[in-house]
Formats: C-alpha cells, sequence, structure tokens
C-alpha cells in the first residue's frame, strides 16, 4: 500500500512538472506590465489586441493552421495506407519497413532541416507552401503508421471475411467493418499529425523566407529581439487549439482507445 502511494504521488509530480511550467504561460498573457513575469501584474487583454492588429503575426497564424491541416490529412492518408501494406499480412520485411519509416524520428531536427533544405532547392520548392508540405510529411508520416499499425496489429481478419461472406464486396467490406475499427487511430493520427505540424520549428526554420513564415519560426525569431508577453499570447493560443482538439477527441472515439491503442474487434 505504501509503495502504491508513493508511486502515485512520483506519477502526480512528474504530472505537475510537465503541466505548470506550460500553465504559467496563460497568467502571463493577461499581464499589464510591457515585461513577462510570474505571477503577473494587473489583468489585460492588450496583448491579444496587439497580436490581432499586427498583421504579420495573423498571417503567420494563418500559414500554420493551413499547414496543419494539409499535413494532417495527407500523413493521415499515407500512413493509414502504409499501415495496411505494413502490418495487415506481416511478412518477413515487415520488421525492417517499420524501422525505415521511424528513421526520420530519430535524426536531429537540424539535420534534417539542412537535408530538406538542399532537398528542396532541387526541386525549387524553397518558399512555396508545398516545400513546408513535403518536409512535415517527412516527419509526420512515421507517427501516422505507428498510430494507425497499433490497430491493425489486433483487427480480427474473420470480421472482413463474414462481411464479404454475407456479400458485401471487398471496397464495402472494408469501408463499413475496417475502417470504422481503425478510426480510433485515424483521429488519433490527425490530431497528432496536426499538432506536430503546428508546432514544427526545426525544419520549418530552414525552409521559411519572409514571404512563408509559419507561427512557431515567427515566435522563434520575434523572442530574438523582444521578449515582451505577445509571445505568451500566442503561446495561450497554441494551447487553446491543441486543447480543442483534445476535447473532440475525448468526445469522438474517447482519448483511450485514441492513444491506447484498439481494443474492439480484437483478436483473442
Amino acid at each position: 500500500m505504501g509503495s502504491s502511494k508513493t508511486m502515485t504521488a512520483i506519477g502526480w509530480a512528474i504530472l505537475l512538472f510537465i503541466v505548470v511550467p506550460v500553465a504559467v504561460v496563460i497568467p502571463i498573457s493577461l499581464t499589464d506590465t510591457g515585461y513577462m513575469a510570474f505571477p503577473q501584474h494587473g489583468l489585460s487583454f492588450q496583448w491579444y489586441e496587439k497580436l490581432m492588429r499586427r498583421r504579420e503575426w495573423s498571417e503567420a497564424l494563418w500559414l500554420s493552421l493551413r499547414l496543419g491541416l494539409t499535413v494532417s490529412l495527407l500523413s493521415t492518408s499515407l500512413g493509414t495506407l502504409i499501415a495496411l501494406g505494413l502490418y495487415r499480412r506481416r511478412h518477413r520485411f515487415t520488421d525492417a519497413f517499420s524501422v525505415f519509416f521511424l528513421l526520420p524520428l530519430m535524426l536531429p531536427g537540424a539535420v534534417l532541416g539542412v537535408a530538406m533544405l538542399v532537398f528542396m532547392m532541387n526541386l525549387g520548392l524553397i518558399g512555396s507552401f508545398w516545400g513546408l508540405v513535403l518536409a512535415h510529411l517527412i516527419i509526420t508520416v512515421p507517427f501516422a503508421v505507428r498510430m494507425v499499425g497499433a490497430g491493425i496489429g489486433d483487427l480480427d481478419q474473420r470480421l472482413e471475411d463474414a462481411a464479404m461472406s454475407l456479400g458485401a464486396t471487398p471496397v464495402k467490406a472494408f469501408r463499413s467493418v475496417t475502417v470504422p475499427l481503425l478510426m480510433p487511430g485515424i483521429v488519433a493520427s490527425a490530431a497528432f499529425t496536426f499538432i506536430s505540424s503546428f508546432d514544427e520549428l526545426a525544419v520549418s526554420l530552414f525552409l521559411s523566407t519572409p514571404k512563408m513564415i509559419p507561427l512557431p519560426v515567427k515566435m522563434y525569431g520575434y523572442l530574438e529581439e523582444i521578449a515582451d508577453p505577445l509571445v505568451a499570447a500566442v503561446s495561450t493560443i497554441m494551447i487553446i487549439v491543441a486543447a480543442l482538439i483534445i476535447a473532440v477527441i475525448a468526445r469522438t472515439v474517447g482519448i483511450e482507445k485514441a492513444f491506447g491503442g484498439q481494443k474492439s474487434g480484437a483478436r483473442h
């Protein structure tokens, strides 16, 4: 019993260590002073008003939102197809391909950024929206493969076979039986890849141009010159976006199903 309480206390301590530094950003964004301090002084929305009045920030936010949505859609679609090919019927190359798709995650961001810079220069995509999309896909597709693949490994193929034995075509059986069972992993993949792209800094830093600056790059550049609560206001907006995504997942498929692996329809 004592050991259980100790582990619970350690768990809460780690949780607070993770959450508190993030949560502190919110009150700092509401300060009425011109510098970042905690606890904040007064209560004001002046930094949000300044943020809305500055066009370069709204353009950076809009670019990051478009980038995140596009990358989320493409990486989840590609990740699902790759995961189906890898894990639905395992073969001797499955493990080797799985490791191959994890390689981008093992590389330092700066190395990946330099590689993407050279690659996109040769393709003539530096400073373009689709250049950023392709670079972000290198980072997010491996996450999508792992998240959707975790559900595929537990699927019972007999359910789809039973649907086809009752007259369903392979496409209809896949759409009406397999896709719903994979939905928690697909939703988790869409959410996580959106957040990963929306928050990506290292690779974006190498590919950004003055006319194409995602929000994290804008924040980084701003902090090099000025350290005022404006970036805390931007950070709070990013926290709200992430919280809304988590709330949607919780309401649709449930946090445990989305991030804890497929359970329904699993082999026993």
